[in-house]
């Protein structure tokens, strides 16, 4: 699911940084004050993040319904 979800990120425009903020969250670090600690990004960055990479992840979800 991993690999499929990076995949569909991709296609859908993400960029590294909002890779490295999913990959963080698919290895189980999910509070953002500890992405931004393991990311060593402040506030505001990850909050830009954020709102970039959540209607992607929506993307995701939806997708990942509809394949199984």
């Amino acid at each position: 699911l991993k690999e499929k979800s990076f995949k569909i990120l991709e296609e859908n425009g993400a960029n590294d940084e909002e890779l490295l903020v999913f990959e963080c969250m698919a290895d189980g670090i999910v509070k953002p004050q500890h992405i931004r600690a393991e990311l060593g990004i402040d506030e505001n960055t990850f909050r830009n993040i954020w709102r970039r990479l959540g209607p992607k992840l929506e993307l995701v979800r939806k997708k990942l319904e509809s394949d199984e």
